[in-house]
């Protein structure tokens, strides 16, 4: 394989490239054209600390060879542009729609070359991948479970909708044989106050069998859910269901923990009580971020392990 490598004080177009196979969620693209921009100049001039030796050129088109085995939105012979930059779909900068400026990899330089048997560093981590999150729930990949989020079924005396949404959406993953059991996660710290067994009740009711329906009765907030999964029932992947709102904060919880996940968004809510709900959500995601990055929160109930066989 050719390619232009800078070497920390020369650059040169080398033949004998070669690449490791793909990662789980990675894609190797067969590079039909290529271009080299002002970024790749700044790396060759010293300007970036990027690590060399490199490769440079991360603006391209071509057409997929191979992908990883967690791969669903491309297939070998697809041909695909190759985004600028890597973004991991789920830090504040990707969330707010600006990918280029994703925190999550930006500087975690790989080295998937080897050059005579020397390891090489890619200039820029490039991506040809597809969110986590999906609102079609037949983009959304097969995992042992779904982690659906709770909430109170009213407010007041009216159906909490948020509520209602993620037991449709739930139930529509479950039939789509998309995940073999749900595991409803909330809050039981009142006696007459359970959001699991309310959400196995609705789930019951709307086709999901009894038995599919794993009851986390320590759900207390989103961290806790997600963390649960995997220290208690032994998940290091599942799916998200919930609102997106929601599933892009527990998303980045979950990469925290190194736990892979995907998720399937439920419809939103609109009107009255989704302004009250996007007001709180801004510091909710404060308090997630202190709780990941500063406090290393975990969560408030642990307990003996339970796993889904």
């Amino acid at each position: 394989m050719k390619g232009i490598v800078y070497n920390g004080t020369t650059t040169e177009l080398v033949d004998g490239l070669t690449l490791r196979a793909p990662g789980p969620r990675e894609v190797v693209v067969q590079v039909a054209a290529a271009g080299l921009c002002h970024s790749d100049i700044s790396y060759m001039s010293g300007m970036y600390p990027v690590p060399s030796p490199g490769v440079c050129g991360h603006e391209a088109a071509g057409v997929v060879a191979e992908v990883g085995n967690a791969v669903t939105h491309v297939q070998p012979g697809d041909h695909v542009i190759i985004a600028t930059l890597a973004a991991c779909g789920f830090c504040q900068y990707c969330m707010d729609g600006r990918p280029t400026a994703c925190r999550a990899t930006l500087g975690n330089w790989s080295q998937p070359f080897t050059l005579n048997g020397d390891p090489i560093y890619n200039f820029a981590a490039t991506s040809a991948g597809k969110g986590i999150l999906f609102d079609d729930v037949n983009d959304v990949p097969v995992q042992r479970a779904g982690l659906v989020f709770g909430c109170s079924h009213k407010l007041g005396t009216r159906d909490n909708l948020y509520f209602k949404y993620r037991i449709q959406a739930a139930a529509e993953l479950w039939h789509a044989g998309k995940v073999d059991f749900l595991i409803v996660s909330g809050d039981n710290r009142e006696k007459y106050y359970n959001e699991p067994v309310t959400m196995r009740k609705a789930l019951v009711k709307a086709g999901v069998p009894y038995d599919k329906i794993v009851c986390d009765y320590a759900g207390l907030r989103t961290l806790d859910s997600v963390v649960r999964a995997n220290k208690i029932f032994g998940l290091s992947e599942l799916t998200l269901v919930s609102q997106k709102f929601q599933n892009e904060r527990a998303a980045y919880i979950a990469k925290a923990n190194g736990i892979t996940v995907y998720g399937y968004n439920a419809r939103d809510v609109e009107g009255y009580a989704a302004r009250k709900t996007e007001d709180r959500e801004v510091l909710a995601r404060v308090k997630m971020w202190l709780d990941v990055n500063i406090t290393n929160q975990q969560p408030k109930h642990l307990g003996n392990k339970e796993p889904i066989l």
